[in-house]
């Protein structure tokens, strides 16, 4: 996810970049829930969640959110 910083948006699925970032989040608050909590797996999945939105969001800017 992070090696499609600099791909062009017209690559990039936004389907597949709303799963990645719906599983990171998801992922991130079960780490925080579990006994001992683990945060190195709750930072790894935040910071996939969170490149993921921003992909989606480079292509909402370039008018292609839903192409």
């Amino acid at each position: 996810n992070i090696g499609d910083i600099y791909t062009p948006v017209e690559r990039i699925s936004s389907f597949q970049q709303f799963a990645m970032a719906t599983s990171g989040f998801t992922w991130a608050r079960y780490c925080t829930q579990i006994i001992p909590v683990n945060y190195g797996l709750m930072a790894a999945n935040f910071c996939m969640a969170s490149i993921a939105m921003y992909q989606l969001f480079r292509k909402q800017q370039a008018g292609q959110l839903f192409e």
